[in-house]
């Protein structure tokens, strides 16, 4: 391995002050600081990940490549000498990928080891009480670049590798691009919506939900004609480029009620199918935004999934997690549930507040079952940005663009999935969601006249890796003669 793959040299002159030097690409944690005139240096190993913020590679820093300056003890401050310029830099010896691999993969199912006062009531957490290594990785696809040094090495012993590779998208096309739409509110004439939004202007004094309470009335139970109805907005923008995703929320009438639910939605208020139904029709794909509660019993699931089926005419195959709620404590249950329901793919893997990858890959993956010990027949796609990431008060527009556009940068360069997710009434660009609509549209200007991007829905590309799945199983029974005699070194 190279040192570039993990770690970015860096230089050093004396009188600098430094800070922790972050390798970025790993989490290994490597400290240094000039004291006295000379150059300390403290290496961090972990032989035995436990999370995905431990990894389990032994680092050596090496000072102007001489032996004698050598740091090799895990966890030692090691003095190596007067410097007056001088380049550090590092090289890493063996680790388990396969093994950091699944770790950074499980790990995004379940929740590192943090204070109960880190987490909400639903279990979710803030990305500010991470471990320092982790949070500094948070948009990293770790997985990746694990299995990009093994694939190196494996080409090594098996050159025909590389010319064999299979394709991971259609047409030559270097990476995916997927825009999604949680529905959280379709009106503001709902009576839920307008006591919701007279409760936030008096508790918080907000005048911008007091202007929401008041305009509810010009549009009381006319959903179709409000600003948060974004359903026809959405399809004149994005007609002549994409088709997305629109995840509606249904909540059953049995299922116990959450503050935090959906207050108007398609199964509470009048809404004319018909526009929703000439949509499908057309391409655009529709899923199911889960309630809060739904994780507790599969029947929630069925019954929503059921009941967009009934109005649309079509399986609906997809869903996504009302607050990302999924049972954080033991995820698979929730998967597992979703599978039941007769779901394909779920999409409710995310950081809370910071826009990124928390499963540490940027590629669809089948969740594991720490029940059964197997993979389980569902596919996650990792949501990598949202609109409530990147776009909060106070912040320049082109500062939340460029943010988003690093994020759709480095999953290019791995060829990962970029999913977006926009809530429908955002299309509005009023009220909470002023700034949300141009930024989106600031990220189009470019993504979208990208020669090397596919934009697909998200049950086409979940179709088009399920394809590949089994390509690559069935080349995997004549594994011997695909690979051929390897090369030794």
């Amino acid at each position: 391995m190279s040192e570039q793959t993990v770690f970015r040299p860096l230089q050093v002159q004396a009188g600098d002050g430094l800070d922790a030097l972050h390798p970025v690409r790993n989490a290994v944690d490597v400290q240094a600081q000039l004291a006295r005139g000379g150059l300390q240096v403290a290496v961090v190993h972990q032989e035995r990940p436990q999370r995905v913020d431990e990894v389990g590679i032994v680092a050596l820093v090496v000072v102007d490549q001489r032996p004698k300056d050598l740091v090799d003890e895990p966890v030692q401050l090691g003095g190596v000498g007067h410097v007056e310029q001088q380049a550090i830099d590092a090289q890493v010896l063996e680790g388990d990928h396969v093994a950091l691999v699944a770790e950074a993969l499980c790990g995004g199912q379940r929740p590192p080891s943090l204070g109960i006062r880190a987490r909400d009531r639903r279990g979710i957490f803030k990305t500010d009480f991470l471990p320092s290594g982790r949070k500094e990785v948070v948009a990293e696809p770790l997985v990746e670049n694990h299995a990009e040094v093994l694939f190196e090495r494996l080409c090594d012993a098996y050159p025909r590798l590389k010319q064999d590779r299979l394709p991971l998208w259609p047409n030559g096309k270097k990476y995916a691009f997927l825009l999604t739409h949680d529905t959280d509110a379709i009106t503001l004439g709902s009576v839920m919506e307008m006591a919701y939004n007279l409760g936030k202007a008096v508790l918080r004094r907000d005048a911008i939900s007091f202007r929401m309470f008041k305009d509810g009335f010009t549009y009381f139970r006319r959903p179709a004609a409000n600003p948060l109805f974004g359903f026809p907005k959405w399809r004149r923008i994005e007609q002549p480029w994409l088709r997305s995703c629109f995840y509606l929320f249904v909540r059953p009438k049995r299922l116990k009620r959450d503050l935090n639910d959906c207050r108007s939605t398609v199964a509470n208020q009048p809404v004319d199918w018909r526009l929703l139904h000439s949509m499908a029709d057309a391409g655009w794909e529709f899923g199911l935004h889960a309630p809060i509660h739904a994780k507790e019993d599969v029947w929630a699931f069925r019954e929503g999934k059921e009941f967009i089926e009934q109005q649309l005419g079509r399986p609906v195959v997809g869903l996504r997690h009302h607050y990302w709620a999924l049972d954080w404590g033991q995820p698979h249950l929730t998967f597992r549930r979703h599978v039941q329901a007769g779901f394909r793919y779920d999409t409710s893997i995310a950081w809370k507040d910071r826009a990124g990858l928390r499963a540490g890959t940027c590629l669809p993956f089948q969740p594991f079952d720490f029940g059964t010990d197997r993979a389980l027949d569902l596919y996650e796609v990792p949501s990598a940005i949202m609109d409530g990431h990147i776009r909060t008060p106070g912040r320049q527009l082109g500062h939340a663009v460029g943010d988003s556009l690093a994020v759709i940068d480095i999953i290019n360069q791995r060829g990962g999935v970029a999913l977006l997710n926009w809530h429908t009434e955002a299309a509005c660009n009023d009220y909470h969601y002023t700034g949300d609509l141009p930024v989106l549209l600031g990220i189009f200007e470019r993504v979208l006249h990208d020669s090397d991007v596919w934009l697909a829905t998200p049950q086409e590309l979940v179709r088009h890796w399920h394809e590949r799945r089994l390509r690559l199983q069935a080349a995997a029974q004549c594994q011997p003669l695909m690979l051929g005699t390897p090369t030794l070194a």
